[in-house]
């Protein structure tokens, strides 16, 4: 049963009804939400949540973060259910939730609505009889599942507009050709002065979204370390930028080095 004690949405407040399609270089689950609500790019919504977080990459995403990033674009995600606090044996599967919620998931005269939920460190969406994520992409039968209905659920929300109906992407999570040029020319002089490789792929689909892999010395990863050994790749300029700052800053302080 649904806690009783949950914020209501707002009085006359607009559900959310349709979902975008998920595209981007960026493939984790956050991003992947984002993007499937909003119709923003997975790299956008990655550049939108390190607007909020300060981090240099986007890969696991904090429930507060993704409440922040859906409020930026005019969207309120109103807290249906949750059951975090619960013993992991008496939370519900997202296959026991969806049975206990049935009557949640049917056509509504205006469509079906949309519920965000957490469950098994992942984000996912359901709505009527579909499920969705950054693994499969495009709605599948949720019966037709191989993998994923046992994932335990912490929480669930459903999703309202919180002005009017219209989506709002932010400034922040855009990339422009002239934010582009600039970030550019200060990470390959960054780059050279800290002596990282860089190898950049292009692609044709997605101009401002390049991937791009960097690779310090083998004599600087003597010296301090691979800061990178659990990725070498990311998805933009801006990232690539702020893990050559963050990484400059780590070895002036750590090590002492002078540039």
């Amino acid at each position: 049963m649904k806690p009783n004690n949950l914020p209501r949405p707002k009085r006359y407040a607009l559900k959310l009804k349709h979902l975008h399609s998920i595209h981007g270089k960026n493939r984790w689950c956050g991003p992947g939400a984002i993007s499937l609500l909003t119709g923003m790019s997975t790299d956008e919504a990655s550049r939108l949540a390190r607007s909020f977080t300060g981090s240099t990459k986007c890969t696991y995403m904090h429930h507060s973060t993704m409440i922040k990033c859906l409020e930026a674009c005019n969207l309120s995600p109103n807290l249906f259910d949750r059951q975090g606090h619960l013993p992991m044996k008496k939370r519900q599967t997202i296959n026991q939730w969806r049975k206990a919620f049935k009557n949640d998931l049917k056509l509504k005269e205006q469509g079906y609505d949309i519920f965000l939920v957490s469950a098994g460190g992942h984000f996912q969406i359901l709505q009527g009889d579909f499920f969705v994520d950054n693994i499969v992409k495009e709605p599948l039968l949720f019966d037709d599942m191989k993998k994923g209905k046992g994932r335990k659920i912490r929480k669930v929300w459903k999703i309202y507009y919180m002005h009017g109906n219209d989506l709002t992407i932010p400034d922040v999570a855009k990339d422009t050709s002239q934010k582009r040029n600039s970030i550019k020319g200060k990470v390959k002089r960054l780059a050279k002065k800290m002596n990282v490789d860089l190898d950049i792929q292009n692609w044709s689909d997605c101009p401002g979204e390049p991937t791009i892999w960097m690779y310090p010395s083998d004599e600087d990863i003597s010296k301090y370390g691979d800061p990178w050994d659990d990725d070498h790749s990311v998805y933009s300029y801006q990232e690539c930028y702020d893990r050559l700052d963050a990484e400059w800053a780590r070895r002036v302080v750590k090590f002492k080095v002078q540039y």
